[in-house]
């Protein structure tokens, strides 16, 4: 029976309708490109070369196609009621693995939480140096994420306007907080769904779960149990325990569903101060398996053919298979 649900954290409604997945067709899944010969990724010049990860694995540079204007420099200012515009100020970063292969779902423990610690800088830098408002930082994997190049890199955009979801995000932690006096991500994994049935794998100071309603069929979460809203001042044990379950969760998708394209995003508090107690950072696991219809389009409501209850089961029972 089609079901009507609301996530908690980003108040969007969705419609599960398992019924649906006995459609032809209804999962879509894109052959990884081959690598290429020219691959840029794989020809670095040391000039090119910002800096190295903490471990030396991934390599920061500027994007030569860039969806921001770098800041420092005086643009021009628009006046339209009609039709706002202004500047899109910002930087945008990539952090390019040393190696073309293996991809994300044969890297290391080391390999992805060597990438952490390097993004975890960045935020860090950005916040004290640069004066970023708000940091996104993602890792498309396969064709259908929007991976141009099958090359392993992640991506950071510094971004000196609002951003909407975070925005709403933050909103509506805060207004929980101070409804509530409970921190809403804390509150969530003490509801009987989530506890009972959604949690895949729990450490001392982090936790992977399906989202209660997922916008994506199968889409999970990670975030810290520890009071952290910044990404940037995430301990070293967390940083560790979510490269260890960032790794487990991938290949437990790869497993499950393989060849599947998804895109990895972490959301970290933007700068102001009033969230700190209200948000916590979260990395969101998206497989992009489905293409949005009209409905979809024409409504925001969403319709996953897969319960997260079930989802859950599904990965559980390949990440159970899996070597921790």
């Amino acid at each position: 029976m089609p079901e009507l649900r609301r996530d908690p954290l980003t108040h969007e409604q969705v419609i599960i309708a398992p019924e649906r997945a006995k459609r032809p067709g209804e999962y879509h899944s894109l052959p990884l490109s081959a690598h290429q010969a020219d691959c840029p990724f794989c020809q670095l010049k040391d000039e090119e070369i910002l800096e190295l990860s903490p471990a030396g694995q991934w390599q920061l540079i500027k994007n030569l196609y860039p969806a921001c204007l770098p800041l420092g420099e005086q643009y021009p200012q628009f006046s339209d009621q009609l039709e706002p515009r202004q500047p899109a100020i910002g930087d945008h970063f990539i952090l390019v693995n040393k190696m073309a292969e293996p991809d994300l779902t044969g890297m290391s423990i080391e390999t992805v939480t060597d990438l952490l610690s390097a993004i975890q800088a960045i935020c860090r830098r950005g916040w004290q140096e640069s004066g970023w408002q708000n940091i996104v930082c993602f890792y498309n994997h396969g064709p259908a994420a929007g991976a141009s190049l099958r090359h392993p890199h992640a991506q950071i955009i510094a971004a000196n306007w609002p951003l909407p979801r975070l925005e709403s995000e933050c909103q509506i932690a805060e207004q929980h907080w101070q409804a509530h006096g409970v921190n809403l991500y804390d509150q969530l994994l003490d509801q009987p769904l989530v506890r009972d049935r959604l949690i895949l794998k729990e450490l001392s100071q982090t936790v992977w779960l399906t989202q209660p309603a997922a916008r994506f069929p199968f889409a999970s979460l990670i975030y810290s149990t520890a009071a952290e809203a910044d990404f940037g001042q995430a301990s070293p044990q967390v940083i560790l325990e979510t490269g260890r379950l960032l790794n487990q969760a991938v290949r437990a998708y790869e497993k499950l569903l393989p060849g599947l394209s998804l895109n990895l995003v972490l959301h970290t508090m933007p700068l102001d101060l009033r969230f700190a107690e209200s948000y916590r950072w979260h990395i969101e696991i998206l497989p992009r398996l489905a293409i949005y219809g009209g409905f979809e389009l024409s409504t925001d409501t969403i319709i996953d053919i897969i319960a997260p209850e079930k989802a859950a089961q599904e990965l559980r029972r390949c990440f159970d298979t899996i070597d921790s």
